[in-house]
């Protein structure tokens, strides 16, 4: 799980990319999520876009966490769950 501001937790699994809002790309997902009524605002002062996709198809949440701490945390909980796979369970 990826916790992305103010108490909103996404499965690291769905995540699909974490933006700066600075970047064109963001921009252009926003626009997208808005019009397709699929953007959440977290809390105030927006830093980042997370898009995640379920079964429902895609979703956007503007974070007040920077993309790049988002990003490590990201990293963080992929490798912790790539690790957890990996071990072997016998003594």
């Amino acid at each position: 799980m990826l916790h992305i501001g103010s108490g909103y937790i996404v499965p690291v699994g769905q995540v699909v990319l974490i933006l700066s809002l600075s970047s064109a790309q963001a921009q252009a997902y926003l626009s997208r999520m808005k019009r397709a009524g699929r953007l959440v605002r977290i809390d105030a002062g927006d830093k980042s876009l997370v898009v995640c996709s379920g079964r429902g198809g895609e979703s956007a949440y503007l974070s007040p966490i920077a993309a790049r701490t988002l990003m490590q945390r990201f990293e963080a909980r992929r490798r912790g769950a790539e690790l957890y796979v990996q071990a072997d369970p016998r003594p």
